[in-house]
């Protein structure tokens, strides 16, 4: 892998090196928090792009308590899929 590009990634509207080296790096990076995420996930039995489509389908919205003011996040309905993903990536933690 010494200077050898494995992936041909040709940017879109970018033409200087910088950004260029920049774009590339996004999306090696990319890549591999697909990867992480369908590793993590992996018992769930899931392609790449059916953990896209379900992980999608996880809605949050705002709400707002007319009697306090106060503004929370909170998750919609979700399917059994979705609810094992939620809870094996820890997404509630985000919810605070």
């Amino acid at each position: 892998m010494k200077d050898k590009l494995l992936i041909p990634v040709p940017p879109l509207f970018v033409r200087k090196d910088g950004r260029i080296r920049v774009h590339v790096f996004l999306c090696v990076m990319g890549m591999l928090f697909y990867r992480y995420m369908a590793k993590k996930v992996e018992y769930v039995g899931l392609s790449i792009k059916e953990l896209q489509h379900q992980l999608e389908g996880i809605r949050m919205a705002f709400v707002k308590n007319n009697e306090t003011s106060k503004i929370s996040l909170v998750v919609e309905e979700m399917d059994p899929i979705q609810a094992k993903l939620f809870s094996r990536l820890e997404l509630n933690e985000f919810l605070n």
